[in-house]
């Protein structure tokens, strides 16, 4: 093999090395919009939910009359009830109430992704599962959600129709537009009353969840550090 050769065939090395890097890094900041974008759907409302309900151990006894409970006092109240579930391919949000005096408004990168009118057709719907995106399905889908690359599915639906899903009332419940604690209170003491449940249950969560993070991220960051190192080999190596 003559030097020409050599040279070449290293120096294709060292092409494949950099352009498997650039893809890579590529790939890795098209995961961290996608990180953000997850992050707003995550965090949506957060700022006008300062209580928390947390409903643990409910008997299925109850579970009905709970959500007729809910969905009355919501209404009187004028606040949104709002519960989040992220089950890695899919992000789902149960709404009951009213947004009526809520700002609902969602956007990412300047594009509007929810909105008030778009949350009273799902709460408004006669189809109990109907939803804001198409997690369950076209025929009950009444508006699409703009979709992010490896982002889960996103769907906004009524809550019933999510607690149905995940065959269990066990979950954080936001209570968003409910600013007095006497309200808050109020409700306590009334699913108290239904299911003879001590009221600091209501107040705590009893179990949560562990992440194993996110393989494919730490995958891409480990390639960049091995096409790093042997881009810097090829590098000694040439020069």
């Amino acid at each position: 093999m003559n030097k020409r050769t050599l040279t070449k065939r290293t120096s294709l090395v060292g092409y494949a090395l950099l352009i498997l890097q650039t893809f890579l890094i590529f790939l890795w900041l098209l995961l961290g919009l996608r990180d953000q974008y997850t992050s707003t759907w995550t965090n949506y409302l957060n700022d006008q939910s300062p209580y928390t309900l947390y409903l643990n151990n409910i008997p299925p006894t109850k579970k009905d009359e709970i959500l007729a409970y809910l969905n009355q006092v919501s209404h009187q109240k004028n606040f949104l009830l709002v519960r989040k579930e992220n089950n890695d391919d899919l992000f789902n949000i149960g709404v009951m109430g009213t947004p009526k005096t809520i700002d609902v408004q969602l956007s990412f990168g300047g594009q509007s992704l929810l909105d008030k009118s778009k949350i009273n057709k799902v709460l408004q719907s006669s189809n109990p599962n109907a939803s804001i995106g198409q997690a369950n399905g076209t025929i009950n889908q009444l508006a699409p959600i703009s979709s992010f690359w490896f982002s889960p599915l996103i769907t906004v639906s009524k809550l019933e129709s999510l607690v149905k899903n995940e065959d269990t009332l066990r979950g954080s419940y936001q209570l968003v537009g409910v600013n007095d604690k006497q309200t808050y209170d109020n409700i306590i003491n009334q699913l108290h009353k239904i299911t003879d449940i001590e009221k600091s249950d209501f107040t705590f969560i009893q179990s949560g969840s562990a992440s194993n993070g996110d393989l494919l991220k730490d995958s891409i960051i480990l390639g960049i550090i091995l096409t790093s190192c042997g881009l810097l080999a090829f590098f000694l190596i040439v020069f």
